[in-house]
């Protein structure tokens, strides 16, 4: 079996994160299972990721023309001729973003899709204006549509959670022979380490990965009641989320209690999770929950919304919350802080949890797709 699998959204994410993450994880893994298969990495512009170094690469012609007429052109001009040539007998689709689902509409070979989420469909999404996101807005009006027009060009969608798969069944009609879900995991260097908190940080900290005026008003809570703890946001925000979140935080007098770090290096998040008292995941939707994950497999206690996959990623080893009912996170949140028995328990319960989750399972169970599809 000769695969290949599309990568131009490793080539085009400068920050790794998401869907870049898990196709690198997924290639890493999947070359040590190969067997008599040949991985394949096929994209579009020439990039110098080493993953390119490991297994072979395809580099599809195209034209010096600005995203997204290169991949437009190189899709429908070029990619098929490429992969007939190279004798690719399946395409796995990792990154269902607009651009990148173009191939399903041609044929020749096998095609696997990865659905990580399918939020622009749930009564959770609301579309946000035009300026200063009409990329965004204009390629989310657009996804859903296509989602329709490749839903039977596709022959084995994998979803990323038993709640993504319900989604492509509810909003889909995907038939349920055809999905298979695979769980992402924790890349094996998040793990309990020795650390201290970052200079930067200077005292005992809760940790999340998003901030809402939700979260801002329950940590704010959180400070009337005495805690100790500062708010430490990493990761990236939009600027315009940005200046309203530096608002918000504003607005509830936290200047000095919450701390937005940008984008850093994984080896600084392990530290993160490594010395932070707890780790928040207030959302109302989640295609999988990868953070709450790599927290656990830290050390770091859980507490998260009790919405989509994040039940089933977190199970019973971490506290589950309404996302709307504030009240109870303030609560909650107070008596894991001051309760270091019940903290140690759910720790335990957590790295437990942590281990069910891996990514030779994943491409184990990529791999038995990939014949599945080529077998039907």
């Amino acid at each position: 079996m000769k695969m290949g699998i599309l990568t131009e959204i490793l080539d085009r994410t400068k920050e790794k994160a998401g869907v870049a993450y898990y196709t690198e994880y997924l290639i890493h893994h999947l070359l040590k299972l190969k067997g008599d298969n040949t991985v394949c990495l096929i994209h579009y512009k020439k990039d110098n990721n080493p993953i390119y170094q490991k297994t072979e690469e395809i580099r599809v012609p195209s034209p010096s023309l600005p995203t997204p007429f290169r991949e437009i052109f190189s899709t429908f001009l070029r990619l098929s001729t490429v992969l007939k040539r190279e004798k690719i007998d399946l395409l796995h689709i990792p990154s269902p973003t607009l651009l990148d689902s173009l191939p399903c509409f041609l044929s020749g070979f096998k095609k696997v899709l990865t659905v990580h989420d399918l939020f622009l469909f749930t009564p959770q999404y609301k579309i946000k204006s035009p300026y200063p996101h009409f990329k965004w807005w204009l390629s989310q009006r657009l996804r859903a549509p296509l989602y329709f027009l490749i839903r039977n060009k596709v022959d084995r969608f994998i979803a990323v959670s038993e709640n993504t798969k319900k989604d492509l069944i509810k909003y889909l009609r995907i038939p349920e022979d055809k999905i298979k879900v695979i769980h992402l995991a924790p890349n094996k260097r998040f793990k309990l380490v020795d650390a201290e908190i970052p200079d930067f940080i200077g005292s005992p900290f809760i940790l999340t990965h998003l901030i809402s005026s939700k979260l801002l008003e329950v940590f704010y809570k959180l400070k009337k009641k005495g805690i100790r703890n500062k708010l430490v946001i990493f990761g990236g925000i939009p600027k315009i989320d940005k200046d309203r979140v530096v608002k918000l935080i504003k607005d509830f007098n936290l200047e000095k209690e919450v701390i937005l770090t940008g984008y850093l290096p994984q080896e600084e998040i392990v530290r993160l999770y490594n010395t932070a008292d707890l780790f928040v995941r207030m959302v109302g939707y989640e295609g999988f929950g990868l953070p709450p994950l790599e927290a656990m497999s830290c050390g770091c206690p859980v507490v998260a919304s009790n919405v989509a996959s994040l039940p089933e990623v977190v199970g019973k080893a971490g506290i589950l919350i309404n996302p709307n009912n504030l009240e109870e996170w303030v609560e909650k949140i107070y008596y894991i802080l001051t309760h270091e028995d019940f903290r140690q328990n759910i720790i335990k319960k957590g790295l437990e949890q942590a281990k069910k989750f891996s990514w030779e399972k994943t491409a184990q169970e990529t791999i038995k797709t990939y014949k599945e599809a080529l077998d039907q």
